[in-house]
């Protein structure tokens, strides 16, 4: 599914469907000066996704603690309000809420690949993260597979070696007389490797229901998260699209996607 503007935090909470995302996209001034961390990839270059990658891989770092001279908030970790739930049919349906959400780990995130098609307007990379922790609150009723669930208490959750696949939609627009980057348009798919889940308080603290529901959802995990892949996908975009718009909106393309290499300005200098 294709995803526009706005939060959300599905794929941390594989049951979610809707949430409220507190990271906040802000305005602010433009980058002036290229500092370290911002790589310059010159877009006539045959190894530009290469190099793009690598500078994605720098840029991480400098995201998680956030950039405070051009109002990027960190991610690390990320607090969600609340997320809403609201499947009704299929397999999975589920009512309720989670709230008071932390997610530890975001920022142990490795770029594992990079594409940009200049022409056509496209680009895609890759995100893996090796171990996402969350704790919330949670209020839910419903039917998991072939178990019901009802309860509220405390969540805890552990997803292992998420690996994201990020296609886009980019646009150059300009901003304060200078051109920037903006994504428009974000297609997301995904593997995982593991999930481990606790729900507390099940049926009212019945211990017997709760650890047979709590078992299953552990061995059934990746069953359920396949099963609701596609709105995952969907919120992944949307928590991808708001974080790298927040940052590419504040970066002039001429610090680090210049459109004319440095090697024919360094050329035409000699020669005049």
């Amino acid at each position: 599914m294709r995803c526009k503007f706005g939060f959300c935090m599905s794929f941390v909470i594989s049951l979610c469907i809707e949430g409220i995302f507190t990271y906040t996209v802000m305005d602010g001034p433009l980058l002036k000066e290229r500092p370290s961390w911002l790589l310059k990839c010159e877009r006539d270059d045959p190894k530009l996704g290469e190099c793009l990658n690598d500078m994605l891989t720098n840029i991480f770092p400098e995201l998680a603690v956030g950039i405070p001279e051009i109002n990027v908030e960190g991610f690390e970790p990320l607090y969600l309000d609340r997320m809403s739930v609201s499947k009704d049919a299929g397999p999975v349906t589920l009512s309720g809420s989670f709230t008071n959400i932390t997610v530890a780990g975001p920022s142990n995130s490795t770029p594992t690949y990079t594409r940009i098609n200049l022409k056509e307007r496209k680009m895609e990379f890759g995100i893996y993260f090796s171990r996402l922790d969350i704790k919330s609150k949670y209020n839910l009723k419903g039917k998991i597979l072939i178990l019901p669930l009802v309860g509220n208490g405390d969540c805890r959750m552990t997803l292992g070696g998420v690996n994201t696949m990020v296609s886009t939609n980019i646009s150059f627009v300009k901003r304060q007389g200078k051109e920037v980057l903006q994504i428009a348009e974000m297609l997301t798919r995904f593997t995982m490797e593991s999930i481990k889940i606790n729900l507390s308080n099940l049926f009212n603290g019945n211990k017997l229901l709760g650890v047979t529901v709590n078992r299953f959802l552990n061995e059934r995990g990746l069953e359920i998260v396949e099963e609701l892949e596609e709105t995952i996908g969907e919120s992944l975009s949307e928590i991808f699209l708001d974080i790298t718009n927040n940052l590419f909106w504040k970066l002039p393309t001429d610090l680090w996607l210049p459109e004319t290499s440095s090697r024919i300005l360094d050329e035409t200098k000699e020669n005049s």
